[in-house]
């Protein structure tokens, strides 16, 4: 298949209930509680674009029909989870994702974007008030927080455009993964998967097995009732 001829660097802000951390972003994604705050892409060396998903959680047409074109190639910082919201979301993308971070840690710089950023010095860096904001925003509030405004979201947003252009700019001046490393990574995200998968499995086999009442062992009596 021909090389993609162009570029698509985007970022998702999300919400979840759970913790990313924790619960690793497969699980992250498939809460019923998960949903995308702002979405911001750059096509090629188009300005940056930004938006908050409609009311029934789709994206823009524009930003679906390229990642669907096979002619361009997308990019973001820590690809696998924007995998895994295309995958919740129902988005196709015509090639697998390429990762800034992957590409930062094999040319040794820190696997941060603001880390690899700075070290480059780069001319647009990582948001940090806007991280914050992230933080706060990404999570359930806790006591006595104040809870956010349209302004925070707007906030939000700006800050979601500013690390996709902290992150095209990082990809442009990083190389792309040697064959070796590439093939490396693909096989981590297909067994990242398929652990996922039989994680799922063996919760619900779990879950049917609590549902289920305990065995118990007979009584002498019932053993002789069973041999007659």
């Amino acid at each position: 298949m021909p090389k993609p001829t162009r570029d698509l660097h985007f970022d998702f802000e999300t919400y979840c209930d759970l913790d990313l951390k924790k619960v690793g972003v497969h699980r992250y994604v498939a809460d019923p509680s998960f949903r995308v705050l702002c979405v911001a892409w750059k096509l090629d060396g188009h300005a940056t674009r930004s938006a908050r998903p409609y009311s029934n959680g789709g994206l823009p047409p524009d930003l679906i029909a390229a990642l669907a074109n096979p002619d361009v190639q997308g990019h973001a910082f820590n690809a696998a989870f924007e995998t895994a919201v295309m995958d919740r979301l129902g988005i196709f993308a015509a090639n697998p994702l390429s990762c800034t971070m992957q590409r930062a840690l094999a040319y040794g710089l820190p696997g941060n974007l603001s880390g690899a950023a700075m070290a480059l010095g780069l001319a647009h860096q990582k948001d940090a008030a806007g991280h914050r904001l992230m933080l706060k925003m990404s999570r359930p509030l806790k006591p006595f927080d104040v809870p956010w405004t349209d302004l925070d979201l707007a906030l939000l947003t700006d800050y979601c455009e500013k690390d996709v252009e902290a992150e095209a700019a990082l990809s442009d001046v990083i190389p792309e993964l040697q064959p070796e490393e590439l093939a490396l990574s693909r096989l981590d995200a297909d067994m990242n998967v398929s652990g996922e998968l039989a994680a799922r499995v063996m919760r619900g086999s779990q879950e049917m097995s609590s549902m289920c009442p305990p065995s118990k062992n007979p009584t002498p009596q019932e053993s002789a009732w069973s041999d007659e």
